[in-house]
């Protein structure tokens, strides 16, 4: 949690069990939990947006400032394949183009069709293209609210059948539909009452 700074700044704040060892890793000697807020210092001066937290990591999103930009990554470096998918070398000077969504490399003349340049925003790999949810320039479909029935024509009036799924196309009633309000009897639907 983001606060007031006392020195006018802001300060990260956390409390409850692993929040310091576990989730921040800081070390066995700033102990394992808080039962009262403590300040996170190495997060002393970075406004923290949001938190997100897995079962062994915590993800922070700050403010852009000077002191975010200064502070240690990891992994430091994550080396990028050189080898290409296609003709299965690495070309010094001709670095591969790399799928958004799987990461592997390709060299944009060893795809059939050869790209004749590397293309601007996202680019998708053949197989990952294949599959249906890859590729910017697929339609979006809303999961909800589309009507999936069919309109047949009935007989010569070309009347609309029901949507599928409705009461009324799998051939039944609606409940109660057709039923009339109850009176309050002392039967009702050939069902005796007790007193």
């Amino acid at each position: 949690m983001t606060t007031a700074d006392p020195e006018g700044g802001v300060m990260t704040v956390g409390f409850g069990q692993g929040v310091l060892y576990g989730e921040l890793g800081l070390g066995s000697e700033s102990g394992k939990s808080a039962s009262k807020p403590v300040k996170i210092e190495p997060l002393g001066g970075i406004n923290v947006i949001d938190v997100a937290g897995g079962a062994f990591f915590s993800l922070f999103l700050a403010v852009p400032s000077q002191v975010v930009s200064e502070l240690d990554r990891y992994p430091e470096h994550i080396p990028s394949a050189t080898v290409c998918l296609v003709c299965e070398t690495d070309r010094k000077g001709d670095p591969p183009l790399e799928c958004e969504r799987c990461d592997q490399p390709y060299h944009i003349d060893c795809l059939t069709p050869a790209l004749p340049a590397i293309p601007e925003g996202e680019w998708f790999c053949p197989d990952c293209e294949a599959e249906t949810d890859a590729g910017p320039e697929e339609p979006f479909v809303p999961a909800l609210g589309t009507k999936k029935g069919a309109k047949k024509a009935a007989g010569k009036g070309g009347a609309k059948v029901a949507e599928v799924g409705t009461p009324a196309a799998k051939g039944g009633k609606k409940r109660g539909a057709d039923s009339a309000p109850s009176t309050g009897g002392s039967a009702a639907k050939g069902k005796k009452s007790r007193r």
